[in-house]
């Protein structure tokens, strides 16, 4: 029996430093910045820890010019 495949948004199945680089014009400076979006930490703190998604969800939201 096979495992049901999981829909996941393409977009979390990608490099997130490669999709910050799709998004923002300055990447490693974005990446650097503590953001208000992510409680004043810097998405770079967020990487590979339980809060990752935060930082996704909020690089999907400037991707679709949704206000963040």
């Amino acid at each position: 029996m096979s495992k049901p495949s999981l829909k996941r948004d393409p977009d979390e199945t990608r490099d997130l430093h490669c999709l910050v680089a799709e998004v923002v014009s300055e990447p490693d400076t974005w990446m650097d910045t503590p953001n208000d979006q992510l409680g004043g930490k810097k998405p770079n703190d967020l990487v590979g820890t339980p809060s990752e998604p935060r930082v996704r969800e909020l690089l999907r939201s400037i991707k679709h010019g949704m206000p963040t």
